[in-house]
């Protein structure tokens, strides 16, 4: 047919169910996440006739992948909030925070909702907590090794040698909790060196006192 007998060019839309809708708010690197937007409006203006729309969002703890799809050529991109390299650190970070101000899994359930940003689920708490516990008892056992070395180190400067074995003066303190209808259920205890003032045992557990190292 010549030209001017076609008809005119129509284009039509169809949407299926209910939208999804990104509400709220989230804990993101500003300026990473202002370049991740930024592919957004590249894209709106090369594909002239199409439009990105939110699809889903995965969430990854406290951080998130966007997930936009053109309504037109059918593109689909990834936004998301935090750098793919420091998604495990901020997650760690979080949690290690947490357990530092003595509030757990049910108070940062509390206290990211105040906030109106979604929380990390209570596997994935659980996770990075192991984590966090790990790398603070590598911590504690390192810190404590060198505080009695150092304790040795004085008591045979200053001649404390019994049978070839340096001795030392250290303070012990520890206390017991117990319930309001008297039965015991934690406890913790540790030994002070009287030279470095440095702690090198700790101990704490729940009904019996074991060492920590």
């Amino acid at each position: 047919l010549p030209e001017e007998d076609l008809p005119d060019l129509e284009l039509k839309r169809e949407t299926c169910g209910t939208p999804p809708v990104l509400d709220g708010n989230r804990i993101v690197d500003i300026s990473y996440f202002i370049e991740e937007v930024k592919k957004i409006g590249i894209h709106d203006s090369t594909c002239t006739m199409g439009k990105m729309k939110f699809i889903k969002e995965h969430r990854r703890g406290v951080t998130s992948k966007l997930l936009f799809g053109c309504d037109t050529c059918c593109k689909t991109l990834h936004v998301q909030t935090q750098p793919e390299n420091t998604v495990e650190t901020s997650n760690e970070a979080i949690v290690w925070e947490s357990l530092s101000i003595g509030i757990g899994f049910s108070q940062l359930q509390e206290l990211l909702p105040i906030l109106n940003t979604p929380a990390m689920a209570k596997k994935t708490y659980n996770r990075y907590e192991i984590n966090v516990w790990k790398k603070w008892k590598n911590e504690l056992c390192q810190q404590m090794k060198k505080a009695a070395e150092e304790e040795r180190k004085l008591a045979i400067a200053e001649g404390n040698i019994e049978n070839g074995v340096p001795y030392i003066t250290v303070v012990v303190d520890g206390d017991w909790a117990k319930r309001s209808y008297g039965h015991g259920y934690s406890g913790v205890a540790c030994i002070i060196g009287e030279k470095t003032k440095n702690y090198f045992l700790l101990a704490s557990k729940i009904n019996t006192l074991t060492p920590v190292q």
